[in-house]
């Protein structure tokens, strides 16, 4: 298995998947839930999902939405770990706007209730190849109230918002979450970014976790590179985009869902709109490496009483 990527391939253009997504029949109302769920193949991801509902509504809310058949869906399964790929027009409005994210309401956030800058949100720019923090400096007292006047001001000088656990203001993110790592076997985690318009919020680089961007407003496109580290297990520091090789660029609008596996280089660029988009990632530090370093040496301590082959001295090896 290749683990990095051979100067010779340096300039290669990283295959991006681009397909619509056909979206489920919606549930009939004749129909009770149970004989849908009843329905399935045993072998059917949703039958698991299934088995997660602890009522009927959950189990109808999440047979029916889009994500998660997107998420446990035969494309998808194509290009995991291998791939990027856009799916379009998985969400519609309605569907948009119950996740609860936008630049309206971390205003109204900021209004009703506290919020700390780095605690509960972070404000940066990607500037000239340079990334500027804008957070107020924090003082004696700790972390700075995140005010609307402030969050205002810094909109204004081009500052993205990058809101944190999202799913604490979204009873349906919160859902689709938890059913997501049951399927994952993973943790999986979110956060919102808000852009205005011709800006960008952070650099180039790579994450640890296989990430699903969910474009909620405007539209935001995305420059993708082929890994340095495939399938990285750390996430990089800051890179330059003159240290990459060709990049293939791809916009998304409101309602598309961009996946890319762990170790993709990726930034993004607002356009002539502000831009919302939510980040879902999962799988971080979940490999068959990060297991067996966590297994082997407890099997090893528990192996060394009963197993005289382990206790044996290594001076004839040498």
């Amino acid at each position: 298995m290749k683990h990095t990527m051979a100067a010779s391939e340096k300039n290669r253009e990283i295959e991006l998947l681009d397909v619509p997504f056909a979206r489920p029949p919606p549930l009939s109302k004749k129909r009770k839930t149970f004989e849908l769920a009843e329905s399935l193949s045993p072998n059917d991801p949703c039958a698991k999902v299934c088995d997660q509902a602890c009522d009927a509504n959950l189990q109808k809310q999440i047979l029916s939405h889009p994500l998660v058949h997107l998420l446990v869906g035969e494309p998808l399964q194509r290009v995991w770990e291998k791939q990027p790929a856009v799916f379009r027009k998985v969400l519609n409005a309605e569907e948009i706007q119950v996740m609860g994210v936008s630049y309206e309401n971390l205003i109204h956030r900021a209004e009703e209730e506290e919020l700390l800058f780095e605690h509960h949100i972070n404000a940066c720019k990607y500037v000239d190849g340079a990334r500027q923090g804008m957070n107020p400096p924090a003082g004696e007292e700790g972390f700075v109230r995140a005010t609307a006047k402030i969050i205002k001001k810094l909109w204004k000088d081009g500052a993205t918002f990058q809101q944190h656990q999202p799913q604490h203001h979204s009873t349906v993110l919160q859902q689709l979450m938890s059913v997501l790592e049951s399927l994952f076997g993973s943790l999986v985690g979110s956060n919102a970014y808000i852009t205005p318009p011709h800006s960008q919020g952070l650099p180039p680089h790579h994450d640890d976790i296989e990430a699903f961007v969910i474009q909620l407003e405007g539209k935001k496109t995305w420059n993708l590179h082929a890994p340095i580290v495939e399938l990285a297990h750390t996430y990089s520091n800051d890179l330059h985009v003159s240290s990459l090789g060709p990049s293939n660029e791809v916009t998304l609008i409101a309602g598309d869902v961009m996946y890319f596996p762990r170790g993709t280089v990726h930034y993004a660029r607002s356009g002539t709109s502000s831009s919302t988009h939510l980040t879902m990632s999962t799988c971080q530090d979940s490999n068959i490496g990060s297991f067996l370093s966590s297994v082997l040496p407890v099997c090893i301590h528990r192996a060394l009483p009963t197993c005289l082959e382990l206790r044996q001295g290594m001076a004839h090896l040498l």
